[in-house]
């Protein structure tokens, strides 16, 4: 006979295990259909009393094939009341009090506090109900860590990631998976928990709970799209990780689009969360699993089916000894949870995941994959030797090649040559041509820096791509080029000012001062706008002529553009400054740092270079096509 394998699923709610029974039974009049209609709430029922376990065989025959231990693979953990004491552990006492005041608001005051806060409904029982969420967590994750049981999976509402320590927010009032690992820490001394964070939306209150504690490990899979995505912060990014004791302890992995599937999930757990799981080591494995990034959550607008929460379950189970609760968070399918939620019940209970379809990760988990990893490889050494951490300049080289054959064979550039000994390593001196520059009327000078990358997706400012639009784009506007690329660094190589300003000085010196156009057309992008504004500070009386006419394009990134306040009206006339959010934010005031900013300013969408191409340009375009003809 086959023995059935002793295993628990433990699931926490509110109820205990008590039934309540009843003799006595009313049957409804025949023919009276409206007092037996279907439920619109219920549609499956469920029967369970431990009690039937007590029928068994007095022979205490364990293989037998009716089993009562069927009933004992799920035990149930009665949920609590967190305390006081507990939820002050991540949530300030002044948030704790508005939260447990809401049970004496009435109607118009319940409406009136909700609104106070970004996404928030309330009614008399919420703070209960948020209490009794907390504590349902807090006893499972204890339940599991001191081996009651194996495993578990807590089942509550209200949510609990977004509530920040000292404010709700995101459907979510006290912070379940914050609150529990805290008791945990201060009850048994727990140095290693790990966190991950499946949820579609990034999850900014247990990030902010933890962001500087190196014994807690969080990983967030989200959609990001530069901020564009709820709750709109950069702090959802891949280059933050964590502060102080705590850098490298968050791991940000941002989607830059909606529609990412089982491919692109199952692809960064195994190259990026599993290799820093496995040298973290955890004791404890906590999953804040939400279900809005499965197929058919139309918020979520992801595809992520139940095979493949169901590998990334089993995946993290194979760690901490297999000590591992999941903690529901959102989901909007209530079909798509049902689905969901039973296929990593299943791997919780022990049976292995289903079998994949053959698959591959979109190019944007591959690039965003690539961007953690050289962020993360900083502090992680499994992430080091990765494919995906390969340095910049090996990269480069993919990109070299088809960029010489767009410029020479397409546009007909030609590369310019080197003979300055600053500009000699034919890495830092990448410069193509229209060999009618010197006869020219109207004259284009991009100079793109492609180490834009910990703001900017280098796949989307690929020369490749993007750059081959602007030049084609000059070229057809009947403009002679020049294009120069400050090249791709190694990964702990910073980008030489000296190299930048050298180069665009010997570009001025090659091919504007010996062109005959009057009217000349500077484009730069990262530290390539500092070596023009340079350049403009140096040749001030050239640009200030009136028998030449000369414009200025700055993409400049994070950082504002360093200009002279001699030559602020120069700017004000002359120049376009597409401004990162951030950059514009700290330049709202005339003065920055010890220069001045001029000229029209553009804030960039929260965005990558490549959509810059496609929302900006135009804009840009219509702003100079005038002035250049």
């Amino acid at each position: 006979m086959h023995r059935r394998a002793h295993k628990r699923l433990v699931i926490s709610d509110s109820e205990s295990d008590s039934v309540e029974t009843t003799n006595t039974t009313t049957k409804p009049a025949q023919n009276d259909h409206s007092r037996v209609g279907v439920s619109d709430e219920h549609t499956t029922g469920l029967v369970y009393d431990v009690r039937m376990k007590f029928h068994r065989s007095i022979h205490n025959e364990l293989d037998h094939p009716e089993d009562p231990r069927c009933l004992e693979k799920c035990l149930r953990i009665p949920a609590r009341e967190a305390t006081d004491e507990e939820i002050q552990l991540v949530h300030s006492k002044e948030h704790h009090e508005e939260v447990a005041s809401i049970s004496d608001l009435n109607y118009k005051d319940l409406k009136t506090t909700a609104s106070q806060y970004n996404s928030i409904y309330l009614s008399n029982e919420s703070g209960y109900c948020a209490r009794l969420s907390c504590g349902g967590v807090i006893e499972m994750v204890d339940a599991v860590y001191t081996g009651k049981v194996r495993n578990g999976m807590a089942v509550v509402r209200p949510p609990g990631h977004h509530a920040e320590p000292d404010e709700p927010m995101g459907f979510c009032l006290y912070n379940n998976v914050a609150v529990a690992v805290r008791v945990l820490q201060k009850k048994h001394g727990v140095k290693k928990v790990l966190v991950l964070d499946w949820y579609v939306f990034t999850r900014n209150g247990i990030q902010k709970a933890f962001i500087d504690d190196p014994d807690v490990l969080y990983i967030s899979i989200h959609r990001y799209e530069d901020a564009n995505f709820y709750p709109y912060s950069t702090a959802a990014a891949h280059y933050v990780v964590g502060d102080g004791l705590g850098a490298g302890r968050t791991v940000n992995i941002p989607w830059p689009c909606a529609g990412m599937g089982d491919a692109d999930y199952l692809y960064v757990m195994n190259h990026i969360v599993m290799p820093i799981a496995r040298e973290f080591a955890p004791e404890i494995v906590i999953v804040a699993a939400g279900f809005d990034a499965a197929a058919g959550d139309d918020i979520g607008e992801c595809f992520v089916t139940p095979t493949a929460f169901a590998h990334m379950t089993s995946l993290m189970k194979s760690l901490s000894g297999g000590k591992i609760v999941l903690a529901m968070e959102g989901g909007y399918s209530l079909d798509a949870i049902g689905v969901s939620a039973l296929a990593c019940f299943k791997i919780l209970l022990g049976e292995d995941p289903p079998l994949s379809p053959p698959m591959v990760p979109s190019p944007r988990c591959i690039e965003t994959a690539h961007r953690v990893v050289h962020i993360q490889s900083k502090y992680w050494e499994s992430l080091q030797g990765s494919y995906l951490n390969a340095p910049r300049t090996q990269t480069q080289a993919v990109t070299t090649s088809p960029r010489q054959e767009f410029l020479t064979s397409h546009l007909k550039l030609v590369e310019l040559p080197m003979d300055n000994p600053n500009l000699s390593d034919s890495k830092k001196c990448e410069v193509y041509y229209s060999p009618n520059i010197y006869r020219a009327d109207a004259l284009t000078i991009f100079i793109h820096d492609a180490n834009a990358t910990e703001q900017l997706s280098y796949d989307e400012t690929s020369l490749v791509d993007i750059f081959n639009r602007y030049a084609e784009t000059t070229r057809e506007n009947a403009m002679e080029l020049v294009d120069v690329n400050i090249p791709l660094m190694d990964t702990n190589e910073s980008i030489d000012k000296n190299m930048v300003n050298s180069l665009v000085q010997y570009v001025w010196d090659q091919c504007v001062e010996t062109s005959t156009a009057k009217r000349i057309l500077f484009i730069a992008t990262g530290a390539a706008v500092d070596g023009v504004c340079n350049l403009i500070s140096k040749k001030a009386e050239e640009f200030l002529e009136v028998s030449r006419l000369f414009y200025f394009v700055m993409v400049p990134g994070l950082d504002a553009p360093s200009v002279k306040q001699s030559m602020a009206q120069w700017y004000y006339e002359h120049s376009y400054v597409l401004l990162h959010p951030v950059a514009l934010e700290e330049s709202q005031g005339e003065e920055f740092g010890n220069c001045h900013i001029y000229g029209v300013r553009t804030e960039l969408p929260n965005t990558t270079l490549g959509r810059l191409h496609d929302q900006i340009w135009a804009q840009v375009n219509n702003y100079f096509a005038p002035r250049i003809d």
